[in-house]
């Protein structure tokens, strides 16, 4: 199975680590199919830069752990992953771009996606496929 992390689940992968489920930290410590979009390293990124998000370490930091540590494999934004994007039914009210191409991307690309955003499982019936942290 390959397990796509949503932005959320990153940070606290790297940052704070004890707000995983247990099925969560079991999957990060046994499997050597983690992925992470582009997407949501950009959206750290942004969001970092403007104060949205903050950070115990540098950016850079943060991007080095994630491949040091944890192996974690980066997925990159394709053109199969913005048609899928461009056809996403959206949830009323959610209007999240990177939400979107994360979901987008997992659809896609057959992985099952890990996050705790409420929003998420909406796109179920669009065949995403989601271990809900």
């Amino acid at each position: 199975m390959k397990y796509l992390l949503d932005t959320q689940t990153l940070i606290w992968l790297i940052e704070t680590p004890s707000k995983l489920t247990k099925e969560v930290s079991t999957i990060m410590d046994q499997s050597t199919a983690i992925y992470v979009s582009i997407e949501s390293l950009r959206e750290i990124a942004i969001k970092h830069k403007q104060g949205d998000i903050k950070l115990k370490k540098t950016f850079s930091t943060f991007c080095k752990e994630l491949q040091q540590l944890f192996a974690i494999k980066i997925v990159n934004t394709d053109l199969n992953h913005v048609l899928e994007f461009y056809s996403l039914i959206e949830l009323p009210g959610h209007k999240d771009p990177f939400d979107h191409l994360i979901i987008s991307t997992a659809i896609k690309s057959k992985f099952i996606l890990i996050s705790s955003d409420h929003n998420f499982p909406f796109y179920e019936k669009q065949g995403l496929q989601l271990i809900k942290n």
